[in-house]
């Protein structure tokens, strides 16, 4: 009997810490918030422009996501099951924004994959959205 007890307790606690771990899947982003540190080809990241904040927030119902692309405010909805995810009617702000140099193509670049990503991944700290053609934005998780 004590053997079946300990064997439980096991279980138990295994199942506990995977549940903690939130690897994928909505549960795993409703509510948190991120900061873009890398964006760009997979095998090649570009660091994200210094002094430009671009983030996401997951709203706490796990439907819908706003954020800035660095100049310009966006918000829209989204899915996700297990690590598949995907954005709908994402729309942004449109004002010009030319400080620093670079601010507008990095803004565009995060949008276009933005609007293109198809599965995501947290480990630890860090959220990596994958897009068609080994593109991908990571992200670190903010204390918001």
């Amino acid at each position: 009997m004590r053997r079946f007890t300990a064997l439980i307790l096991v279980a138990v606690t295994a199942a506990m810490a995977l549940a903690a771990c939130g690897g994928g899947g909505g549960d795993s982003l409703a509510g948190t918030t991120w900061k873009m540190i890398q964006l760009g080809p997979a095998g090649f990241p570009v660091p994200a422009m210094f002094l430009v904040n671009v983030n996401i927030e997951f709203s706490e119902d796990g439907t819908s996501i706003k954020g800035s692309g660095g100049c310009n405010s966006y918000s829209g909805s989204y899915t996700s099951e297990g690590e598949a995810f995907s954005t709908s009617d994402v729309s942004w702000t449109e004002m010009a924004c030319t400080e620093p140099e670079g601010i507008s193509e990095q803004e565009t670049r995060f949008f276009g994959l933005l609007t293109t990503v198809d599965s995501f991944i947290i480990r630890g700290n860090k959220l990596t959205f994958n897009a068609p053609g080994d593109e991908l934005i990571v992200f670190l998780r903010t204390g918001e």
